[in-house]
């Protein structure tokens, strides 16, 4: 099976999808990361990037690093080359440098519905000039991050609904309340007969540590502490360590998971539909 994550930014598939990705592989998928919007000059500790260059080529080499670093990590804890995961990037410009907004408001609805349409419909069109994967991985958008919502509609687009998943966007999902993680989830999947969606969870043992763990290959955009926060998110409602992702398809989708995962699950992992 070929899954694709379609990942806005170069940390978005290790913040949101990390467990996942180590379940899949260790099940023998094929997984491709591609990223979109890899152009980037933002960083939190600019003692992570090469001061001798721009600041955009610097930050963007620095985070190609940090992805590199993530795969290979996930790839060894599933038994699996270095080069199991393909990763593709598009070389688009983040939302600050795109847009020409500061860096806080790609939360707040810089574009119109019909630009972010408008943009949507042009990646879609560069998702499908390539092999159709048999599964592909998209953000909710939670939190309203502009990339995000163009990655969301755009997936929308390129794949039929019964192929596509809709995860979590971490660290965004861990900083709403329940309340606003479901009404914007309702929200998010309503174009795709929401009613026909449900709600999937993976477990796996040390979950918890794993999610900060992958989270803190990428230095030069979260501190210490958000890592160790999204680990705690991932560890809710877990015992003894394990953590777990939520995401949300239709059930062809998520039935074909639930099959290739119980080929090969590691002692402890555990995969269920919620509705």
């Amino acid at each position: 099976m070929h899954v694709t994550i379609l990942s806005p930014h170069r940390d978005d598939a290790a913040f949101s999808c990390g467990l996942t990705m180590l379940a899949l592989l260790r099940a023998g998928a094929r997984l491709t990361v591609l990223n979109v919007f890899t152009r980037s000059d933002y960083a939190v500790d600019l003692r992570t990037v090469d001061t001798a260059l721009p600041l955009v080529d610097a930050v963007s080499r620095a985070r190609r690093l940090e992805d590199e670093r993530f795969l290979a990590d996930v790839a060894a804890m599933a038994g699996r080359e270095p080069g199991s995961v393909i990763l593709q990037d598009l070389g688009d410009l983040d939302a600050p440098l795109r847009l020409s907004v500061r860096t806080e408001a790609v939360l707040e609805a810089p574009l119109t519905a019909d630009e972010v349409q408008e943009q949507a419909t042009h990646l879609a069109g560069r998702l499908t000039s390539g092999p159709e994967p048999d599964l592909l991985f998209a953000p909710l958008a939670l939190g309203d991050h502009i990339d995000h919502r163009i990655s969301r509609e755009a997936s929308r687009l390129a794949c039929v609904a019964e192929r596509l998943c809709f995860y979590e966007d971490l660290p965004y999902a861990a900083r709403l309340s329940s309340t606003e993680r479901k009404e914007q989830t309702i929200y998010a999947i309503s174009s795709n007969s929401a009613s026909l969606f449900s709600g999937w969870r993976l477990q796996i043992p040390e979950g918890r540590h794993l999610k900060s763990r992958f989270a803190k290959h990428y230095p030069s955009q979260i501190a210490p502490e958000v890592a160790e926060e999204m680990g705690l998110y991932a560890g809710e409602g877990c015992e003894d360590g394990a953590g777990a992702e939520r995401w949300w398809a239709m059930p062809p989708a998520g039935t074909r998971v639930a099959r290739l995962l119980q080929q090969c699950a590691a002692p402890g992992t555990l995969f269920e539909e919620q509705r």
